[in-house]
């Protein structure tokens, strides 16, 4: 299969990750492949698209990924799924996003994943997957996880900190607004859903990560300290 060479007669406008900016890019080189014949019930299309950014003159290599009716349904019966669109080129940008933390519940990662993977092609999409995430970290707090205002006065009415609480709300707010055109400033979108990961990791961390380390630490006490640590506690204060 041949690649189309549009010399520069076709143009888009996407945020390049070479200068950070939302940018005008020429389509330099498109590329297209197909697995499964016409006759085959299943196929997946590949389309490669090679970009060159106006603004810094570096490129970028875009991916999109694409299935038949038969596999546009996932096992869980959730419905269509979109093209996937994945940046091939370059990687470092993307990869400089936090990890998920390793304490994060296993059942939010995919979601989290998701997030930091698309976050440099809509910054409103991750951030409202964000919100997914800590929508189910409430959740799995011991809030009932259906409405983010609710779960986090729950939280705090169980002694969430007020400097924890603003993370929530930061999180829930950009994630709930973002999904609105005109409410935010889209051109702090990507820098905005960028600082949502490093909240959720910080939540994680104190809520999950810091709790756990010290339960581990205090349960290897000897057995005598921690009998003495409950008799302690079970002395009436002193007035």
């Amino acid at each position: 299969m041949t690649v189309r060479v549009p010399n520069f007669t076709k143009e888009k406008i996407i945020f390049c990750l070479h200068c950070n900016h939302q940018s005008v890019v020429d389509i330099v080189a498109t590329h297209s492949k197909t697995f499964g014949d016409d006759d085959d019930i299943v196929w997946v299309n590949y389309e490669w698209n090679l970009y060159l950014c106006r603004v810094c003159k570096d490129i970028t290599l875009e991916q999109i990924s694409e299935c038949s009716e038969d596999m546009e349904y996932d096992n869980s019966g959730n419905g269509y799924i979109e093209p996937v669109k994945t940046i091939i080129y370059p990687l470092d940008k993307t990869n400089s996003l936090p990890e998920p933390p390793k304490d994060l519940p296993e059942e939010l990662v995919d979601d989290y994943n998701e997030a930091r993977s698309i976050v440099h092609l809509s910054p409103r999409g991750s951030a409202a997957l964000l919100r997914l995430v800590l929508q189910k970290l409430c959740k799995h707090l011991g809030a009932k996880g259906k409405k983010i205002d609710d779960d986090i006065a729950f939280l705090v009415s169980n002694g969430l900190p007020e400097t924890l609480q603003k993370a929530f709300d930061i999180v829930r707010v950009i994630g709930n607004e973002a999904v609105h055109p005109g409410t935010i400033d889209l051109k702090d979108d990507h820098e905005t859903a960028k600082k949502l990961f490093l909240l959720i990791n910080t939540i994680v961390d104190h809520l999950i990560t810091q709790p756990k380390n010290i339960n581990e630490l205090y349960s290897k006490l000897p057995q005598e300290k921690l009998s003495a640590i409950i008799q302690r506690d079970r002395k009436p204060l002193k007035s």
